[in-house]
């Protein structure tokens, strides 16, 4: 089967999500996210300057979809976050879900 073949039922299969679901955008620039990471910062008590780097980042990235997204720096605890908290998925019988 080639990709040819698959296009058809990928935009059936797209159009019924689209029909279902409704889709807010969430690109850093957007009004409802543009201080997100500077509010959450100073709530913690960080310094708030630390938001500067992915603003500036964002204002040289010129394609919205690749732009760094507040979430990226807002881990509550220091470290990388667990691999399984990132995960939609939660294994049966886990009793720390």
């Amino acid at each position: 089967m080639e990709v040819r073949d698959l296009r058809p039922a990928i935009a059936l299969v797209d159009a019924a999500i689209r029909r279902r679901f409704a889709f807010l955008s969430l690109h850093p620039q957007k009004d409802h996210l543009r201080d997100v990471l500077r509010r959450w910062l100073a709530r913690a008590g960080l310094p708030t300057g630390a938001a500067d780097l992915p603003d500036e980042l964002n204002r040289r990235i010129p394609d919205r979809d690749f732009m760094i997204g507040p979430s990226y720096l807002m881990n509550p605890a220091p470290g990388p976050m667990p691999a399984w908290r990132g995960s939609a998925l939660v294994p049966p019988g886990d009793a720390n879900a």
